[in-house]
């Protein structure tokens, strides 16, 4: 009853009951992998924990800010230093195409 209420932070996913705690830290163990590699998808996410790629979604969205530093774009979390340091590459080969080149 108290599953089918939603009530103390209890959820019934794929036949399995998680707590609020286990969530949050689902979140915080998503924001350390991602300081880490700058990007990581939810489906990643989503098979790492047998859980649902939906699933994941909403635990994402739920938290981002608080506990995920990220930003959530296309099914993929990234890192603001991922997007800048990717924002660096891409402003450094426009730059190349756009300057003198010298001909033989």
């Amino acid at each position: 009853q108290l599953l089918a209420a939603g009530r103390d932070g209890l959820q019934r996913v794929g036949g399995e009951v998680l707590t609020e705690y286990y969530l949050d830290s689902l979140a915080e163990e998503i924001d350390t992998a991602l300081r880490g590699v700058g990007r990581l998808t939810l489906a990643e996410v989503a098979v790492a924990h047998a859980l649902s790629t939906d699933f994941v979604t909403s635990v994402v969205e739920s938290r981002i800010g608080a506990l995920i530093h990220a930003k959530l774009s296309g099914g993929s979390l990234f890192t603001a230093s991922y997007v800048a340091r990717h924002l660096a590459r891409v402003r450094g080969v426009l730059s190349a195409l756009h300057g003198p080149a010298s001909l033989p």
